[in-house]
C-alpha cells in the first residue's frame, strides 16, 4: 500500500499523545458515540433557519454579540489550532492529523518560533550569543510592523502586518492575513507587545523576573497573560 506524509497505522506514534502534552494529534472529544447523521431535510431547515431575511438592515443583528467576536474567534481559532499536512497526503482522520498549535491559548500563532527559529519576524537590534547557544536581544527584541500604502493624501503608516515584496503577509501564521480586521488584530498584538518592551527598558513597567528571563520573554509573557484575560472574560 502506498504511503504518504501525514499517514501512518494508528498505532504508537500515531495514537493522541498525552493529554497533558503542549500539543499532538487532534483526536476526538467522544470517541465512542456514532457519527451523528441527521436527515437532510433537517440539515435544510437549519440552513433556511440561519439565513438573514434582512440582510440590508440590522433588524437582524444581535445586540448583545459585538460582529468583532466573529473575528476575535477566528483569531482564537488559528492560535489553538494548524494542521500543515501536505495537500496530497491530508487524511480526514483527527487520529492521524498532527496540531501544530498549542492549545494554550499563549500565542504561538504571533510569537512563532521566537526571535532564535524565526528571526524574520523580527527587529534583531543588537543580538550576542550566550554561552549555552541562544541569541540575546541587547535591544529589547520588538516586532517587525508593515507600513500601509500611501492613498491620496492619506501617507504611508507603520499600521500594517510586515510584507514581502508581492504582498505576502510575513507572520507566525499566514492565516491572519485572510480578512482585515483579524490581519489588524495581529497588528494590535505586535504593537502591544513593542508597546511593553519600550515600558521594560524605560521602567514603566517593573521586571518580575530579570535574572530568569530576558526583556522579550517578560514583555512576551505579559502580552499573553492580557490576551488570556481578554478570552476569559
Amino acid at each position: 500500500m502506498p504511503s504518504f506524509h501525514g499517514a501512518s497505522d494508528r498505532t504508537g506514534d500515531a495514537q493522541p499523545i498525552g493529554s497533558f502534552a503542549p500539543s499532538g494529534k487532534f483526536g476526538r472529544m467522544f470517541p465512542t458515540l456514532k457519527p451523528f447523521t441527521p436527515p437532510v431535510a433537517r440539515l435544510v431547515e437549519l440552513g433556511n433557519a440561519m439565513v438573514d431575511p434582512n440582510a440590508e438592515s440590522a433588524e437582524g443583528d444581535n445586540p448583545s454579540i459585538p460582529a468583532g467576536f466573529t473575528y476575535l474567534g477566528q483569531f482564537v481559532d488559528h492560535d489553538i489550532t494548524f494542521d500543515s499536512t501536505a495537500l496530497q497526503g491530508a487524511i480526514v482522520d483527527p487520529l492521524a492529523l498532527v496540531n501544530f498549535r498549542t492549545p494554550a491559548l499563549d500565542l504561538d500563532s504571533i510569537y512563532g518560533q521566537g526571535p532564535s527559529g524565526q528571526a524574520y519576524l523580527y527587529d534583531r537590534g543588537e543580538v550576542e550569543t550566550l554561552p549555552d547557544g541562544r541569541l540575546n536581544f541587547k535591544s529589547p527584541s520588538k516586532f517587525l510592523i508593515g507600513m500601509t500604502d500611501e492613498v491620496g493624501d492619506i501617507p504611508t503608516l507603520p499600521n500594517d502586518l510586515p510584507r514581502s515584496p508581492i504582498g505576502l503577509a510575513i507572520t507566525g501564521d499566514p492565516r491572519n492575513d485572510e480578512n482585515l480586521i483579524v490581519a489588524q488584530t495581529h497588528v494590535a498584538i505586535l504593537k502591544f507587545h513593542n508597546k511593553v518592551v519600550d515600558g521594560l527598558a524605560s521602567g514603566k513597567i517593573p521586571r518580575l523576573s530579570p535574572m530568569r528571563k530576558s526583556p522579550f520573554e517578560e514583555a512576551r509573557d505579559i502580552v499573553i497573560w492580557h490576551y488570556q484575560w481578554i478570552v476569559l472574560n
